[in-house]
C-alpha cells in the first residue's frame, strides 16, 4: 500500500469512527455499551477474523486494514462486541485500492475468561447496527416450534446430552441490520432415572438468519443461562 493510499485510509478511519461512535451511542442509550481500544491485540484479531470469515463465506479477497470503532456490552449474558472495520480490495489497476467498511457482531459463546468460542455476524455496506423493537411471536406456531427443536438438537450435539423439546415458553423477534433475530425460551426434558423419572431444563436460544430469503439457514447460540429481552 503506497503512502497516498495509507493517508486516505487514515483520514477515512478518523471520519468514519467519529461519526459511527456518535450515531451508535445515540441509537443505543438503553444498552450499556463500553468503548474499547480499537488497537488492542484482541480487538484487532477479532477484526481480522471477521474479514477472513467474510472472505471465506463470499469467496472475496478483502484485506484487513484496521478497526475503526470497537464497542462491547453484555448481551443475554454473553460478551458482545461491535466492530466497524476498514478493509480494502486490490483492483489490479496500477495498485489502486478499493476501500470498504464492514460491520461485525462478535459473540463470545463460552462466557469463560480463559477459553473463548466466538460467533461472528459480518456485513458490509451497512449502517451502525440498530436493535429493532422486539415483537412477541406465537410460541405454538410451526416455525417457532421448528426453531426450538433445532435449538435443543444443537445443544445436544454441543454438550452430548439427550434432551427433547417439550414446549416453547416465550418467543420474540427483532431485526439486526435487516436480518431476523429470534429469541426463544424453551423447556426441554429428558429421562433421568430407571423408574421413568423425567428431568427438565430451561434453554435460552438466540437464532440469527443468515440472510438468504429463499433458503434460510440459521445460526444458533443456545445456553441454559440467559435473560428474556423486553417484548
Amino acid at each position: 500500500m503506497n503512502k497516498l493510499n495509507v493517508s486516505i485510509f487514515i483520514i477515512f478511519a478518523i471520519l468514519i469512527s467519529t461519526e459511527a461512535i456518535k450515531n451508535f451511542f445515540k441509537q443505543h442509550k438503553h444498552h450499556d455499551w463500553e468503548e474499547e481500544d480499537p488497537t488492542d491485540s484482541n480487538i484487532v484479531k477479532l477484526g481480522q477474523d471477521s474479514i477472513n470469515l467474510y472472505n471465506r463465506k463470499y469467496s472475496a479477497h478483502f484485506e484487513f486494514f484496521q478497526v475503526a470503532t470497537a464497542l462491547k456490552e453484555k448481551y443475554h449474558g454473553m460478551p458482545h462486541y461491535f466492530l466497524e472495520i476498514l478493509a480494502f480490495l486490490d483492483s489490479g489497476e496500477s495498485g489502486k485500492l478499493i476501500p470498504e467498511v464492514f460491520f461485525s457482531h462478535v459473540f463470545d459463546k463460552k462466557r469463560d475468561e480463559e477459553y473463548h468460542e466466538y460467533g461472528f455476524h459480518v456485513t458490509k455496506n451497512g449502517d451502525a447496527p440498530s436493535y429493532g423493537i422486539w415483537k412477541e411471536k406465537n410460541p405454538t406456531s410451526s416455525k417457532i416450534k421448528k426453531l426450538a427443536k433445532e435449538s435443543v438438537n444443537y445443544y445436544n450435539k454441543e454438550h452430548g446430552s439427550k434432551y427433547s423439546l417439550d414446549c416453547v415458553l416465550r418467543a420474540g423477534k427483532e431485526y439486526v441490520n435487516g436480518l431476523a433475530h429470534y429469541f426463544l425460551k424453551i423447556l426441554g426434558i429428558k429421562n433421568c432415572g430407571y423408574d421413568g423419572e423425567v428431568c427438565s431444563e430451561i434453554f435460552y436460544s438466540n437464532i440469527y438468519d443468515n440472510g438468504k430469503r429463499l433458503n434460510h439457514k440459521y445460526n444458533f447460540s443456545v445456553d441454559t443461562k440467559g435473560t428474556i429481552p423486553s417484548f
